[in-house]
C-alpha cells in the first residue's frame, strides 16, 4: 500500500476500491460507454487535465458521451449501486465502508444523481473514516488523509447534480474547496510546492499541518540516509542492538 499525495484517488487504497467499484457498474451495465468512462479514469482523473475547469469537458468530443454515461447511471444503476453498496457496508470486509465513499466520489465525477439521503450518509461516513494529518508509513496510513477528507466533504456541500466533479483539480488543503467553490484559482504554497490554499487565511491555518508533514519527511529520509550508510559500512543495519 503507498500514496504519492494527500487528496483522494493519490493513494493504492483508493485506486484499489476503486477498480473493485468499477467492476460492480461493468457488472450491471456493460454497456461501451461504461467501459470508456473507467478506461479513462482514474489516472487522467477525466474531467479536466487540462482546462482547470470544474468539468473540463463541457467542450469536448467526449462530453457526449459523459452525458450518455450519466442518463445510463440516472435511469437507475446508480441508485441500485448505492443501495447495494450500503446494505455490504457493516459486512466482512474493513474497507466496506470506504467503498462507499468511493462510490460516492465517483457518482460526483459523472455528475450522476445523488440522493439527498445518500449525501448525508457519505458525509457521516468520512466523518467517522481514519484520517491522518502529516506523514503516515505505509502500513498504517489507512482512510483518508486530512486535505482528502476536506476536498471530499467540500465535493458534498458543494454537488450539485448534472455536473461533474473534478476531483484532480487543486483542492484548498486546508478547506477542500476547488476553484469553481471560491470562483477564482486556488494558489500553490511558495514554500512546498505540494499544497494549494483558498488564500492566506486557508494557509495559516494549515501551517502547523504543514510543519509537521515536512518534519515527519526530513525525519524519514535522515533514518533511511542513516540506515543505509550502515548498511554499506557492515554494521548492524537498524543500529538499535
Amino acid at each position: 500500500m503507498g500514496r504519492w499525495g494527500h487528496r483522494l484517488f493519490e493513494g493504492d487504497q483508493d485506486l484499489d476500491e476503486y477498480v473493485d467499484v468499477a467492476e460492480e457498474f461493468k457488472k450491471k451495465n456493460g454497456s461501451p460507454e461504461i467501459a470508456w468512462f473507467f478506461e479513462n479514469g482514474p489516472a487522467d482523473m477525466l474531467l479536466g487535465r487540462s482546462s482547470g475547469t470544474q468539468t473540463g469537458v463541457a467542450d469536448s468530443p467526449e462530453s457526449a458521451k459523459l452525458e450518455t454515461v450519466r442518463r445510463i447511471v440516472d435511469s437507475g444503476l446508480g441508485a441500485t449501486l448505492m443501495r447495494e453498496f450500503r446494505e455490504k457496508e457493516n459486512g466482512n470486509s474493513p474497507w466496506a465502508k470506504y467503498r462507499v465513499i468511493i462510490l460516492g466520489a465517483i457518482l460526483m465525477r459523472m455528475g450522476a444523481q445523488i440522493a439527498q439521503d445518500d449525501i448525508d450518509h457519505l458525509r457521516q461516513l468520512a466523518l467517522a473514516t481514519p484520517s491522518r494529518e502529516g506523514f503516515a508509513l505505509a502500513f498504517s496510513d489507512i482512510g483518508f488523509r486530512g486535505p482528502g477528507l476536506r476536498q471530499f466533504l467540500a465535493a458534498l456541500n458543494h454537488y450539485q447534480s448534472g455536473t461533474p466533479r473534478n476531483f484532480e483539480t487543486p483542492s484548498c488543503f486546508a478547506c477542500g474547496k476547488i476553484n469553481c467553490d471560491i470562483g477564482r484559482g486556488v494558489m500553490q504554497c511558495g514554500r512546498c510546492h505540494s499544497a494549494w490554499f483558498c488564500d492566506k487565511d486557508c494557509q495559516r491555518s494549515y501551517w502547523r499541518n504543514m510543519e509537521d508533514d515536512i518534519w515527519s519527511f526530513e525525519v524519514l529520509t535522515s533514518f533511511v540516509a542513516l540506515q543505509m550508510s550502515r548498511y554499506f559500512s557492515g554494521a548492524n543495519y537498524f543500529g538499535f542492538l
